[in-house]
């Protein structure tokens, strides 16, 4: 099994943000709505597109709320990321 990073790459100045070092908190954290600024440029995201992975479903089946700013994407890249709209 193979850990893949979760970042949040800014629309505004592309910068990735790490909401937090572990993938599961990271991904977590955006699904709450607990991490929603670029860490580099301050921008407020109003709109987070996350890849639809295997982690990210486990994830919202535990959850009881989802965060309305969160909207779950499908990839076809090899490392999926999260982008954070303006």
């Amino acid at each position: 099994m193979v850990i893949m990073r979760f970042s949040v790459k800014c629309g505004q100045c592309g910068h990735h943000s790490r909401p937090d070092p572990s993938p599961r908190h990271g991904i977590l954290k955006v699904l709450k709505g607990e991490f929603d600024t670029c860490r580099k440029c301050g921008t407020k995201f109003t709109k987070i597109q996350v890849p639809n992975r295997p982690l990210v479903q486990k994830l919202m089946a535990e959850l009881s709320n989802l965060s309305s700013a969160v909207e779950i994407v499908e990839y076809a890249r090899n490392v999926p990321r999260a982008y954070g709209l303006a």
